[in-house]
């Protein structure tokens, strides 16, 4: 908004902003991938054991990194989301300019068409 109270959209930076938040949820997204795959076990054969303890701690230690999982993954999804509707914010006040430069410029008060039937 400027100081006068008009309203001013860059639809190409809103676009770019669309495009670098999505480089972060592409970036969130690598990270679960990763963190999915360094906390994979056998379940068969789990690392620390199958014993009265090791199944003890497995339970607890399997719920916590399934809930990180499920975290990291909403975490994308919302990040993802916020670039897609920034992305069409941008291009949806593309066309909005555009449509009105064309109805501007049709009824004859475009930049430089001069009025329709002047003369001039």
């Amino acid at each position: 908004m400027a100081d006068d109270g008009t309203f001013v959209a860059d639809a190409g930076q809103i676009q770019a902003g669309g495009g670098a938040t999505g480089s972060v949820a592409d970036h969130v997204r690598n990270i679960s991938e990763q963190y999915t795959a360094v906390m994979r076990w056998d379940p068969q054969n789990p690392p620390w054991g199958n014993d009265a303890g090791g199944r003890q701690f497995g339970a607890s230690f399997g719920g916590h990194v399934a809930s990180l999982r499920q975290g990291v993954n909403a975490l994308y999804n919302a990040v993802n989301s916020a670039a897609d509707l920034t992305l069409n914010s941008g291009k949806k006040f593309q066309t909005a300019k555009d449509d009105a430069l064309t109805n501007v410029t049709n009824a004859g008060g475009g930049k430089g068409s001069g009025r329709k039937g002047s003369g001039r």
